[in-house]
Parts: structure tokens; sequence; C-alpha cells
């Protein structure tokens, strides 16, 4: 990994996952690209639900985080708190399924409508069939 980057673009990047693990690995491979988060902003989706963009250059709009986080395994963990405490699953959507369902989330470097941002995470059931 090259923390000197000054910026960078993470590639296409889109996980759905329901583990602190996988948000762990996710949150590697965006600090692989970019030298440290430095703040964070939720959006609300036009379906109510929450969205976490994590920012790797200062925005206006951010809040910053009281230091710059270069740790995946700290920036993992402020995520999953945030899912934890703050994420909100759409109970409107009807899932037909035989299996099993389990709150989670999609990380993707997708439709983030700002160049600073470096991932977005979207609460999201995953869903697990038989």
């Amino acid at each position: 990994m090259n923390k000197q980057k000054e910026w960078g673009v993470v590639p296409h990047l889109e996980v759905h996952a329901d583990t602190l693990t996988s948000l762990k690995a996710v949150c590697t491979i965006a600090l692989t690209y970019h030298p440290s988060a430095k703040g964070w902003l939720v959006k609300e989706h036009s379906d109510g639900v929450p969205q976490l963009l994590i920012f790797w250059s200062e925005d206006s709009h951010m809040k910053e985080f009281i230091s710059e986080i270069d740790d995946a395994e700290e920036l993992a963990q402020m995520i999953w708190k945030w899912l934890k405490v703050k994420g909100r699953y759409d109970k409107s959507e009807a899932y037909d399924t035989d299996g099993d369902l389990k709150e989670g989330f999609i990380a993707t470097t997708e439709d983030m409508g700002n160049w600073r941002s470096m991932l977005k995470i979207i609460p999201e059931y995953i869903v697990y069939g038989k």
C-alpha cells in the first residue's frame, strides 16, 4: 500500500455483507487508494434510508473526524457502530424468501454524488436462501 498518495480513485467496488470482518476488508481496499479518511456525511436516500459517505478529502458538507483515520480496523469499527446505532432498514420492501434476512450493508464506490467521497455505506438486508 502506498500511503504517500495525495488522492486516488477506488476502482468499482460493491460488497453486500453483514459482518465486521467483511467491512474491515472493504475499508482496507478503500484505504489502499486514499491515505486516510477525513470525515463523514449522512445523506438520506429518496426511500428514506440513510447512507453514510466517508470522505478522503475535505468538503464543506462533511463532518470532520476528531483526527484522520488511516487504519482499516478503526474505520470499520466506526462504520459498524453507525450501522448498529443509526442505520435504518427499509421495512416497506417486501422480501418474498424462504430463507433468512440479516441486517447488513452495501459498501460501494458508485453514485456517491461527491468526488471527494471514497466510500458509501447503505444499510440493507442480506438475504440467505436455503
